[in-house]
Formats: structure tokens, C-alpha cells, sequence
């Protein structure tokens, strides 16, 4: 059973009276008080601290400095080794007497002179404020059962301000509070609202802890509050609130007020309505200095109800809410004013339950543990629920080696271990053989405790374990590193009052196992930055980020470990066991090194906080050698698995999984077939299942397959000519959007360093640069063009037929770019080596003639681009059957000339064939038909059909916009045009937006210098003079 320590009391006194400013410290042993430093002038500089506000850690620093003066720095040290020598944690009072500013001081901030460290953001110094109170009545601990909580929410709707989240706030203050009986002001499910009336109504009821959550301000020195039913511009006056509570026979035990300026702010501390309940005699007051983030509240309120339910030890549950923030966070804003001398507002009986203290958590808390609130509120709301018997769903938190399963298991015990009276006991299931024996213990004198139990037969041990685990009361077990769902069903308790928490690497659950699974996932960019850099420099990584050289290195090494915890934790040990390197210097060797580096393969002067095997290799290792290759269904997800590692650690679509198994994914059959595989590479913890089929890998566990692969070769060489047919069809298709999530993989395979040839490496820049040149990505596909190109003029020859296949698209790309003279060069010469190559009428020209006739059409050579156009269309009619759809772009295109031309009548019938070969062969939804539409909208424009034509336009830019994307540059054109529509109809308010839009897409998309914008700046002068 564990027990907390005895606090050290460390009572600092700020003493400023007739301009002469002051300090004295003194501690409160058991039996006296010593007296360490006493009248220590100090000075204060608050107009150098409010020029600091906006950054907290040097206004800290420089309060400290001011403090902190030589005598009281040596008076801290003793009191210091004193409570190191006790392991004694501290509670530090501060209190302040005489000048009303030295009360807008942000204190919490304050900075320990020995380690340069905020105070107040750490968990084993527990920090209050004491504010002098002329209320004679006592505020006795209550015991907990006997304790009452009042949770108000109001949201300040129609106030201008960020909306509060009621309904989260209500259902997180449940959650922390467990069992407590708490009465809800907020308006929602019947329940009544947070007025000022209620509010009264509700506190005469005698509640022992008000949390009052709401929007606050301070106007003219005077608090007051936005509760519910408040005029936006007459809030509450905080004076009636204190006159409620003031007016009570009882009063609150504890008082928090989620409100911003709740503590004032640097100007008006004392007016604010925090300090105003704390001097009627209010045992403890929780309230927010400054305008507090909402997502503040949200992270903090959880943390402390729950460590406050644990011993009601308000400020050490406060330090330990505190801690638990990230930095990033203003985690100073809640001040505690305390007036209940050792800070409890309640005692705990001692309990009788079986199994009551007992915590069989193998590992201590992680001073370091940071990033997974979302998922410890997930395993909160699991595991926490009021029902009485067994939890029907059983959360497991899942994912590949090194995530932190383990790590966030104990870290919930550790949090959460007062909700359990009935003990936390914690099984390691990696070893079947082992798990009857950890059962038997369990029911001993450091478990259980049973009766008789040293003189019960072994497997009466087993099941005198079990039925205990089966009394209703509240237990929690902890299945680690369960793997096969035979030993679930073994060891759960189906009946009574135990709770399971299961950690495994199985991604995938049969849905009557009843398991819940919680993947967790890499960690945040900022978390693990804080986690890579605290063994080497502690608190202060805030600091060292702040040099920008040295934030590119941690960014670069956090991203060649995939921010994989167990990597991170690998990586900082090693840098603290090695100060001399620099993280510039360990992030090119682990670039070059990866696994083998010995920093994830280290031997370590400590252990991790779980023991965790010190080898990301070795932990990935005990998933990979699971696979059996002779058996057919392994030997099939090997292969899958060797191929999937040649990707991107990023999402792999279905279709593309099915190719790498060499299936077709048309057939639904086939397709089918590689479920099975997938789902055991999940299971073993290798892969993780996504939406729609799709599936991902670590970057680490691909590096590691990669590793063990013998044809990592031929793997690679597979992967991308299967990768290459999958894009093919995407851009055959014309929905490039569908392509987004192949763009990764092409990058990935481009920037191999495998052995991929030349002609494979074309073969990937010329599909990706279709794919980005659909997309409106010019500049992107100008680049993959053109190094294909000379890559085929390397290998193939200058005049080669591939060659000119790349010529074609250069130029293609570059005539929508608007550089119409290399556009022309390509061109022609593509159309050159294609005429000689394969003769001047044959197909292969006909897209180049027709490419050609466009760049002389934007040229101003219309009879030469006429000319053109139509030998591509002869020759397509030619080939092709009458509804192709290569006869339509020819068409197209041979309207556009016809109608620059004059001849509306020949360009009206020519957008008519190529429509209604669009629509019958790709559809009404397709991009093409959205530009047959849009030039036919823009031909009955120029006829004077006005209002049919901008029916024609409208279904143009809703098709682009759904098939394309709102930042297409054909989307922008199809704005323009219905822009300028409007105009012509005299609508010109109702056209600016739809050319501004425009303009906006072609100057992020194409440049300022480009024609389009050109133009449509112009449209939009035009507009606007016309206005």
C-alpha cells in the first residue's frame, strides 16, 4: 500500500509597507518553527516585470533574480537539503502583506534559485497563496462520503467571446469527481440553468466545493461575470456572487472559478472576484489570473478533481494538474488561495475493502510523461463509468512496439489509483506460462491478503484469486502485453466490480470479445521535442528550441525516429549520456545510420521508466519473428509486408495494398483475399488498419523490414512498377484528386535509395508529374518532367520516341504555365522525332498536333493552330470510334479556335459533339464535361444568351469544385467566367466575390506575372472602377 509523504512547510512572506519592500522565510517542522531568513530587503521592479508578461519563463527568471536575494537564496538551500534529505516534497505558502501590488505579481511563476525552474510547475512542490480573512468560523475536513459538489456552466452566447463547451465541461467535472453526488447548473437536459437566482438557490443547500465555469471580466476595478441569461453588455456584478456566498451558514469548503481575470491580472489582482472569496473565509480558492483559454480548463479540471479525490490535499492536487500541462500552455494562470493550514479539506477514512491501498504497478510515474491526455481521458471514460458490475467493454490500448502502451497504462494507474479501493493489480500476460503464478500471488500478504491463503493448495490460490477479483467492489486489473485473445478470455472476471485495462500490440478484435481497442498513435511534434530533449536539459528545452539551428536538428531527429516514444526516450537517454555531441552532429549520424546507430540499440547506464527493452530493433522484432513463412497465409503477409515497407510511413490505399499482392484490386474477389493477410500483420501490432481499407506502417518498422528483406531488390522494383500501374488508371481517369494520397509514395519511391534504374525513375517523375500537373500543380510537374526528360535523353537518346513522349508533356505543362516559346520548342520537337519515328498521321502525333494548334492558338496564329487541330481530329476520327473521348479534346479545342475566329456557328456545333461525347462516355460529373460546359456558357455569352449561359457556367465550377478542389486553377477560371456573366447581366456586387476568389486561386496557384492573373486583376480593376 502505498502512502504519500510528509510535506515540508516552507512559508515565504513578501512584506511591502511605505515604499520599503521586504522577504522572510521560515519552516514548520512537527514540533516548532524555524525561522531561516528574516527582513531581507528586497527590490522589486514590477514595470520591468510587465514588460515581461508576454513571455513567462524569463518573467520568472527575473522575479527570481529580484527575490532571491543572497541570504534568502542560501536560507532556500537549507530548507532545500533538508526536505532532499526527508524526501520530503514542498508546500510553499507565500504569503503577502501591506502594498496591494505585490498581489498582482504573477508569483506562480517564480522561479527555484537552485535548478532556475518555474516552482509551481512541478508536481512535488505544492504552491498557495495565503490571503488574511477576518472569518472567525472553522472549515473542519469533511470525510468524502459526506461531501456535496456544485457544478455551474454558463456559456456567454451573443458576448463576442469564445463559446465554453458545456456539455464537455459538465461530463469532464463528472468524470474527475467519480463518485461525489454533484448538483448540475446548466441549463441542459431539464437540469436548470447558471443565473444568478440559481446559483443562490443551489448554494443554500450547503455544497462543500462550488466550480464555477464561465466567461469573466474586470471593468472599472469591479469583477463580474457572464452567466447563463446575462445581457451581453450587463453581466453579473461579482459583488452579488460574494454577497450569496457570504450571506451562507456554511460556507464552501473549496471555491473554483474557471473564469478569465478570475485572479485579476497585472493590474487589478485584489478587485478580481478570486480574492474576494478568499477573504470572507473560504477554505480554498482556485482562480484564473489573466483572459484563460477555455482548452486550459478543459486539460486542468480532470487532473485535479481526480488528484484531489485521492487524500483532499488541495495544493498538492493542484501541483499535480499543474505539472501534467504541457508547457505550451499557460499552466500559471491557476492561483491558489489557501487558508486551511495543511491543506486538506478532507480526510479518508480508513477502508475495509479487500484488496483496499494495494498498487502492484511494477513502474513509478514518468516525470517526463507527456501527450496523451485524449487517450487518459478515453481509459477515464472506460474505465471510470458508475455501473456496478463488469465493464462490457474492455479498452485496449493497442499499437506497435515502442508506442507507450505500457508507459500510459502505468501513468493511469498512477493518476487514477483512488478510484479503485479495491487495489490495482497488474499482470504481465507476454508469457503464458507465467500468468498462474502472478494470479496466485496476487491473492498473498503484498496483494489480497486472503485468509488461509499461505496454507491453500496452488490452484485454490488461483481460484481464491478469482473470486475476489469477482466481489463487487471496485478493482482495476491490468492485462500487459496481452497478445492472444485465448488468455482474455481465461482471466477477465465476468462478473463483479473489476475493471480490465488491456495493453497489446493487436490491432484487431473480434467484435464479441468485447474488446475496445485505443491506438494510440506517434506522438505530437511539440511532445516529442519535450521528450527527446528533458534527460539532457530538463525544464529548460523551451529554452534551447528557441535557437533556431538547434530547433531544426530536434525537429530532425524527432522526425527520423517517426516520433516513436521508445525511440525518443532512446535517443535523449543517449544525448544525456553524451553532452559532447550536438544534435546537429547525433542527427546526421542517425540519418545515416538509422537502427544501427547505437543510440537505439543501447546500453544504457539507467533503464527506462518501464523497462522497456533498450533496442527499437529487438522490440519490433518480437511482432516480426511471430510470422512463420512456411505456412501460406504468413508467407503471403511477409510479402506484404516487404512491400509496404518500401513506401512512405503514410497511409497506403486499398487498391494499391491488393497490386502489392499481386491481385487485381477490379475484382472484388481478389481483393477480398488480402484481408486476412493484413488483418495478421495488425495483429502482430506491424501495421495499422485505416478507413477505407487503407493501411500504414512506422517508419521504423519499415526500416527494420527493409533490414531482414533478402529481395529487398526486387521488392522495390516490384512495388513501383505496381505503383505506376495504380496512378496510371488515377490519371487515366481524370479525377486527380483521387491521386492525393499516391503522392507521398511516388516522392518516397523517387527518392529511394534502393537500386532503382533509370527508366523506372522516369517512369515515377513522368506519372507524378501528370498527377501534380492535374491537381494545378505546374511548378511541381514542370520539375518531374523535365528531369525525366533528361533522364530519357541520358538513357534513350535525344531522338528517341520516348524522349518525345516527354517532350509532349514538358510542354503541355509549360504552355499552361503561360511560357509559350519553350512550350512551342518542345513541341515541335516532339512532333518532329514522332513523324519520323512513326510517320505523320499515325496516333502517336495526333496528341502532339493538337497540343501544337493550342500553343499557336495562344499565340495569336489561328490559322495556323485551325490547322493543326484539325489533322489531330482527322487522324483521331480516323483511328478511333466516333465517341472517344480523344475526338472530343480535339473537338474542343477546334471550337475554341472557331470561336476566337468569329465562327460561333462552327464552335457551337463543335462544343456540342465534344459535350455529348463527354457526358455519354465519362459522365455528367466528369472534369472534362465541366470544361465543354464552361466554353459552351462562355460561346452563349458571346451570342448574347445570357441567362443560359450561365446555367452552363454554374454547373461548370460545381463540378470543378467537387471533382478538382475550391484551390484548382480550372476552378478559378470557371469563377472568372461566371464573375464577368454577372457583370454583363449588370449584377456587379453579386460578381466581385466570385472574381476576387479567382484571383486569389491563380495568384497562389500560378504566380502574379501569369496571363490568367494578369487578366483577371484586370477584370477585377474593371469591375471595381465600375462599381
Amino acid at each position: 500500500m502505498t502512502t504519500e509523504p510528509t510535506m515540508l512547510d516552507l512559508e515565504l512572506t513578501i512584506t511591502s509597507t511605505g515604499g520599503q519592500t521586504s522577504a522572510a522565510l521560515h519552516v514548520e517542522l512537527p514540533s516548532r518553527r524555524v525561522g531561516l531568513a528574516d527582513s531581507l530587503p528586497l527590490r522589486i521592479d514590477t514595470v520591468a516585470l510587465r514588460a515581461m508578461s508576454l513571455m513567462p519563463d524569463d518573467y520568472g527568471a527575473a522575479l527570481s533574480r529580484m527575490v532571491f536575494v543572497s541570504a534568502l537564496r542560501e536560507a532556500w538551500q537549507r530548507a532545500l537539503g533538508y526536505a532532499e534529505g526527508q524526501s520530503a516534497p514542498l508546500r510553499v505558502r507565500l504569503h503577502l502583506r501591506g502594498d496591494d501590488a505585490l498581489h498582482a505579481i504573477r508569483w506562480e511563476l517564480l522561479h527555484d534559485p537552485v535548478s532556475n525552474t518555474p516552482l509551481a510547475y512541478r508536481e512535488r512542490v505544492a504552491f498557495s497563496r495565503f490571503l488574511s480573512s477576518d472569518y472567525l468560523g472553522e472549515t473542519p475536513p469533511f470525510p468524502p462520503q459526506q461531501l456535496r459538489v456544485l457544478v455551474a456552466v454558463a456559456d456567454a452566447a451573443g458576448a463576442g467571446m469564445a463559446p465554453v463547451d458545456v456539455a464537455g465541461e459538465v461530463r469532464r467535472a463528472q468524470l474527475g469527481l467519480g463518485d461525489l453526488p454533484v448538483t448540475v447548473l446548466d441549463g441542459r437536459e431539464g437540469r436548470p440553468a447558471a443565473t444568478l437566482a440559481n446559483l443562490a438557490d443551489a448554494l443554500r443547500a450547503g455544497p462543500h466545493m462550488l466550480l464555477l465555469t464561465c466567461h469573466g471580466t474586470l471593468r472599472d476595478g469591479q469583477p463580474y461575470l457572464y452567466l447563463a441569461g446575462d445581457d451581453p453588455y450587463r453581466p453579473t456584478p461579482g459583488a452579488d456572487v460574494v454577497r450569496q456566498v457570504a450571506d451562507l451558514r456554511q460556507r464552501p469548503l473549496l471555491l473554483i472559478l474557471a473564469s478569465c481575470l478570475g485572479a485579476g491580472d497585472s493590474y487589478a489582482t485584489l478587485a478580481a472576484l478570486g480574492p474576494h472569496m478568499a477573504r470572507i473565509g473560504i477554505g480554498a480558492v482556485i482562480a484564473m489570473q489573466g483572459n484563460v483559454p477555455m482548452k486550459l480548463v478543459a486539460a486542468l479540471m480532470p487532473r485535479l478533481f481526480t488528484e484531489l479525490r485521492r487524500d483532499g490535499q488541495i495544493d498538492r492536487a493542484l501541483a499535480a494538474a499543474r505539472a501534467a500541462l504541457p508547457a505550451e500552455q499557460p499552466w500559471w494562470q491557476p492561483v491558489l488561495w489557501m487558508a486551511v493550514k495543511d491543506g486538506a479539506l478532507w480526510r479518508r477514512a480508513a477502508t475495509t475493502e479487500r484488496g483496499a491501498g494495494v498498487f502492484q504497478v511494477p513502474y513509478p510515474p514518468n516525470p517526463h510523461f507527456r501527450g496523451r491526455d485524449d487517450e487518459l481521458a478515453k481509459l477515464a471514460e472506460a474505465l471510470l463509468g458508475e455501473t456496478s458490475g463488469p465493464v462490457a467493454l474492455l479498452p485496449a490500448v493497442s499499437g506497435t512496439g515502442g508506442i507507450g502502451k505500457t508507459q500510459l497504462a502505468s501513468e493511469f494507474a498512477h493518476a487514477y489509483a483512488s478510484h479503485f479501493p479495491g487495489g490495482i493489480f497488474w499482470l504481465n500476460m507476454a508469457d503464458g506460462a507465467t500468468i498462474k503464478s502472478q494470479v496466485a500471488a496476487a491473492g498473498g500478504p503484498e496483494g489480497l491478503d486472503l485468509p488461509g491463503w499461505s496454507g491453500l493448495p496452488f490452484a485454490e490460490k488461483i481460484a481464491a484469486v478469482k473470486r475476489a477479483w469477482s466481489e463487487p467492489v471496485r478493482r482495476l486489473l491490468i492485462f500487459d502485453n496481452l497478445e492472444e485473445p485465448a488468455l482474455l478470455a481465461a482471466w477477465r472476471p465476468t462478473i463483479g466490480g473489476a475493471r480490465v485495462l488491456i495493453t497489446t500490440r493487436r490491432g484487431v478484435w473480434a467484435a464479441s470479445s468485447g474488446v475496445r481497442p485505443i491506438p494510440l498513435q506517434t506522438l505530437a511534434r511539440a511532445a516529442s521535442l519535450r521528450l527527446l530533449l528533458a534527460p539532457r536539459h530538463g525544464d529548460q528545452g523551451e529554452t534551447v528550441l528557441a535557437d533556431p539551428a538547434t530547433a531544426q536538428a530536434a525537429d530532425a531527429i524527432c522526425e527520423q525516429v517517426g516520433d516513436l516514444p521508445l525511440a525518443l526516450a532512446l535517443a535523449g537517454a543517449y544525448l544525456e549520456q553524451t553532452p559532447s555531441l550536438s544534435l546537429a552532429g547525433y542527427s546526421s549520424r542517425l540519418a545515416a545510420m538509422l537502427l544501427k546507430h547505437p543510440s537505439l540499440d543501447a546500453e544504457l547506464e539507467e533503464g527506462l521508466p518501464t523497462q522497456h527493452a533498450t533496442s527499437v530493433a529487438a522490440t519490433i522484432a518480437l511482432s516480426y519473428e511471430r510470422l512463420e513463412p512456411t505456412k501460406a497465409s504468413d508467407a503471403l503477409a511477409l510479402t506484404l509486408l516487404q512491400r509496404m515497407a518500401q513506401l512512405a510511413p503514410a497511409p497506403i490505399p486499398q487498391r494499391l495494398l491488393v497490386r502489392l499482392a499481386e491481385r487485381n484490386p477490379d475484382d472484388e474477389d481478389q481483393a477480398a483475399e488480402v484481408d486476412a493477410p493484413l488483418r495478421r500483420l495488425a495483429a502482430l501490432g506491424l501495421v495499422e488498419l485505416l478507413d477505407a481499407g487503407a493501411a500504414s506502417m512506422h517508419r521504423l518498422v519499415a526500416a527494420f523490414v527493409q533490414d531482414q528483406d533478402n529481395n529487398a531488390e526486387a521488392n522495390l522494383a516490384r512495388v513501383t512498377a505496381k505503383l505506376i500501374k495504380e496512378v496510371f488508371k488515377i490519371n487515366d481517369s481524370g479525377y486527380p484528386q483521387r491521386g492525393q494520397a499516391y503522392l507521398p509514395h511516388l516522392n518516397a519511391l523517387i527518392n529511394s535509395e534502393g537500386c532503382l534504374g533509370l527508366k523506372q525513375k522516369a517512369k515515377l517523375r513522368n506519372s507524378l508529374g501528370y498527377l501534380l500537373r492535374a491537381q494545378g500543380d505546374l511548378l511541381g510537374a514542370q520539375l518531374h518532367y523535365e528531369r525525366a526528360l533528361a533522364i530519357k535523353e541520358e538513357v534513350f537518346g535525344p531522338d528517341h520516341i520516348a524522349t518525345a513522349r516527354s517532350l509532349n508533356n514538358l510542354g503541355y505543362v509549360l504552355r499552361a504555365k503561360g511560357d509559350l516559346v519553350r512550350a512551342r520548342t518542345c513541341i515541335e520537337r516532339s512532333l518532329m522525332i514522332k513523324e519520323r519515328v512513326r510517320g505523320a498521321d499515325h496516333i502517336a502525333t495526333a496528341r502532339t498536333r493538337n497540343n501544337l494548334g493550342a500553343i499557336l492558338q495562344a499565340q495569336g496564329d489561328l490559322i495556323g493552330a485551325r490547322a493543326y487541330i484539325e489533322q489531330s481530329l482527322a487522324i483521331r476520327e480516323r483511328v478511333h470510334d466516333p465517341q472517344h473521348r480523344a475526338i472530343a479534346r480535339s473537338l474542343n479545342n477546334l471550337g475554341d479556335v472557331l470561336k476566337t475566329l468569329g465562327d460561333l456557328a462552327g464552335a457551337q456545333h463543335c462544343y456540342h459533339r465534344a459535350l455529348a461525347i463527354r457526358d455519354q462516355v465519362l459522365g455528367s460529373d466528369h472534369p472534362a464535361t465541366a470544361q465543354s460546359l464552361n466554353d459552351l456558357g462562355m460561346l452563349l455569352c458571346a451570342q448574347g444568351e445570357l441567362t443560359e449561359a450561365q446555367s452552363y457556367v454554374e454547373r461548370a465550377l460545381a463540378i470543378r469544385e467537387q471533382a478538382l478542389g475550391p484551390m484548382h486553377p480550372d476552378t478559378a477560371l470557371s469563377l472568372n467566367n461566371l464573375g464577368g456573366l454577372l457583370q454583363a447581366q449588370g449584377d456587379l456586387a453579386g460578381a466581385k466575390p466570385y472574381v476576387e476568389r479567382a484571383l486569389a486561386i491563380f495568384m497562389a496557384r500560378l504566380g502574379p506575372k501569369h496571363p490568367d492573373t494578369q487578366l483577371v486583376r484586370r477584370n477585377l480593376a474593371a469591375l471595381d472602377e465600375a462599381v
